[in-house]
């Protein structure tokens, strides 16, 4: 989802809805010059803009992340740093990497990503609902940005010149529609089977970047995360990447373990060393796949 804010004046402009239907993306938007490019097309393509209306309410939540950065700024206590290597590093003896490398210099080549994540904190009660009000906006189409050459100069919808693009003003107006509230909830969920519990994968930030613990809790795996990193030896604590429930938690960590038995670091452990993207893929397929034999 996309949209465009202009907090200055209190409204949001063109909105967008990338759906993803496999190879290609189905496009949703009220702009009008897609629209009209789209209708000027000589198989008549063109969007309904009322489709869009279904997703109000996520774009109510859209604009609330605007919060976000305060939030963050208030939870300051909470805020981990977690680094992950990306495809790059998996493929940085690739010529095509070389070449980048080359060509941007290394420090313009991405090889690890770091991540600002916030810690959960044991669930205490709460209420299960919550009303969520975003900040008071109107939906108002008046313009749109158009690209220009590098270097060369526009203006902005004040008129003050701007570097690589341009303000197009524009005369139509698609609504004066507010964003409207929301309800966030939450409900408590009853893990069924045999051996009900909790996969998880964890990682410190003073182990390998691209070492991860994967392991089963009956407990939750924050209990488990903060158990682990009071445990002697471990400078720096353990947090939570992902957890699955399962109904039959040895036996999805069994063949988890199985599946990913080449990545192991050492068999009397629960350690395995890989790219956390198929690690995370494989572990759940196996959840799947034992919520289908269930």
């Amino acid at each position: 989802m996309l949209a465009q804010f202009d907090l200055e004046y209190s409204k949001y402009d063109v909105r967008y809805v990338n759906l993803d239907v496999g190879s290609s993306y189905l496009v949703l938007t009220d702009d009008r010059i897609v629209l009209q490019d789209l209708e000027n097309k000589k198989d008549g393509a063109s969007v309904a803009p009322e489709m869009l209306e279904r997703y109000s309410a996520l774009f109510s939540a859209l604009a609330s992340l605007l919060y976000l950065p305060a939030f963050f700024a208030d939870q300051g206590s909470r805020i981990i740093e977690t680094k992950f290597a990306t495809g790059l590093h998996e493929q940085k003896q690739r010529s095509m990497t070389r070449k980048a490398i080359k060509i941007l210099g290394a420090s313009h080549v991405p090889f690890f990503r770091t991540i600002r994540c916030l810690v959960d904190h044991p669930s205490s009660a709460s209420k299960a609902t919550l009303t969520v009000q975003p900040p008071t906006m109107d939906f108002k189409s008046s313009g749109y940005w158009r690209p220009l050459a590098s270097g060369e100069i526009g203006e902005a919808n004040d008129g003050t010149p701007i570097v690589g693009k341009t303000w197009v003003k524009r005369t139509d107006t698609w609504s004066a529609r507010s964003l409207s509230s929301f309800v966030v909830s939450k409900t408590s969920r009853e893990i069924i089977g045999p051996d009900p519990g909790w996969i998880y994968i964890m990682r410190s930030g003073s182990h390998y970047d691209d070492l991860y613990k994967i392991g089963l809790t009956r407990r939750s795996s924050e209990e488990r995360s903060i158990e682990l990193s009071g445990a002697t030896g471990v400078p720096t604590g353990f947090e939570v990447l992902a957890k699955w429930a399962v109904g039959d938690c040895s036996k999805v960590e069994r063949e988890s373990h199985e599946r990913l038995k080449a990545l192991r670091v050492n068999k009397r452990r629960e350690f395995f060393r890989g790219n956390h993207q198929e690690i995370f893929l494989v572990i759940n397929e196996v959840v799947i796949n034992s919520q289908i034999d269930a």
